[in-house]
């Protein structure tokens, strides 16, 4: 008799709730479609490089796992904030200024360090 009580119980919360979660699923889908949008028409104006020419050319990403790329806007300037783990495993987060590929800051693991003139 309990069990079939929390089945219903369970039953009516997701009744109520999916719905919901749908919805907000569908917000973070819309908004991560307007980001990528975003960051196309960027890299067509040539306002900033494209993620892939970053990764090509950057020696500290490569052979390393890639665990999540932010584009951000700081102080006027775009930023590429790529998180990736290194051959030991640890996480480091390395920034790039996205119009010109330069490496500006690197922090996680050992390192915590910023190039001349590049911090924010």
């Amino acid at each position: 008799m309990q069990r079939s009580w929390r089945a219903r119980f369970i039953a009516g919360a997701l009744v109520v709730f999916w719905p919901a979660m749908g919805i907000a699923h569908s917000r973070d889908h819309d908004e991560h479609q307007r980001d990528h949008d975003r960051a196309r028409e960027l890299v067509r104006s040539g306002e900033i490089l494209s993620l892939e020419r970053i990764l090509e050319n950057a020696p500290q990403l490569q052979g390393r796992r890639l665990l999540e790329v932010k584009l951000e806007r700081h102080r006027g300037v775009w930023i590429y904030e790529i998180e990736i783990k290194d051959d030991q495993g640890r996480v480091r987060e390395l920034e790039f200024d996205a119009r010109s590929g330069r490496l500006l800051r690197e922090h996680g693991g050992d390192a915590k360090r910023e190039t001349v003139g590049g911090g924010r």
